[in-house]
C-alpha cells in the first residue's frame, strides 16, 4: 500500500473523480475537501478542492449525475472549533466530561451537490424531524440515498 496524501484532519470519505482525473478526500475536523490529481505516473500534488463547508463532511460520493455529493453530518459548532484549537491538555478534560455536557450534534439531514468545478449545484436540507445525522450519501437517478451512523435506518429523499 502506497501513501497518497497525509496529514489529513479525520479523512472521512473517499471518491474516484470520473475518467481516474482524480480522488477526493473530505475532511470531517477542518471542514474541506482534498484533491489528489491522478496521472500514469501517480498521484500529482494535493490540493483544497473545497474550503470552508457549512458542515462536517462525513463521507462523499460519486452520482450517477455527475456530481460529487457530499454529506454534512453536523454543522460547524463555535465551541467545538474552539476546543479543536485548544491544547491537548484541554482536549484530554474535555473527553473526561459527562457525554451530557459535552457539545453534541444538532439534528440535521444535509447533503450538498458540487460541480466539477467544485460550484454547490444542490444543497438539500431535509426534514431532521424523524431522520438525522446523514452519514453517508449515494445519488442514482434523481433519489438520493442516506445513511447515518445514528439512525438504525436509511433515507431516501428526492432532487428538486
Amino acid at each position: 500500500m502506497t501513501t497518497v496524501l497525509d496529514g489529513l484532519a479525520f479523512a472521512n470519505g473517499v471518491a474516484l473523480l470520473p475518467g481516474e482525473r482524480g480522488v477526493l478526500v473530505a475532511e470531517t475536523a477542518t471542514c474541506r475537501i482534498r484533491r489528489v490529481p491522478l496521472r500514469g505516473d501517480g498521484p500529482g500534488e494535493p490540493t483544497t478542492w473545497v474550503e470552508d463547508l457549512p458542515g462536517h463532511p462525513d463521507n462523499i460520493a460519486l452520482g450517477s449525475d455527475g456530481l460529487v455529493w457530499v454529506t454534512v453530518a453536523s454543522p460547524t459548532d463555535p465551541v467545538l472549533a474552539l476546543l479543536q484549537r485548544s491544547p491537548r491538555q484541554v482536549r484530554a478534560v474535555v473527553r473526561r466530561l459527562p457525554e451530557r455536557v459535552k457539545p453534541a450534534p444538532r439534528r440535521t439531514a444535509r447533503v450538498l451537490a458540487l460541480d466539477d468545478e467544485a460550484r454547490v449545484v444542490h444543497d438539500l436540507d431535509f426534514d431532521a424531524t424523524r431522520w438525522h445525522v446523514a452519514t453517508g450519501v449515494r445519488e442514482h437517478e434523481g433519489r438520493v440515498w442516506l445513511g447515518s451512523l445514528v439512525e438504525p435506518a436509511i433515507a431516501v429523499g428526492e432532487l428538486p
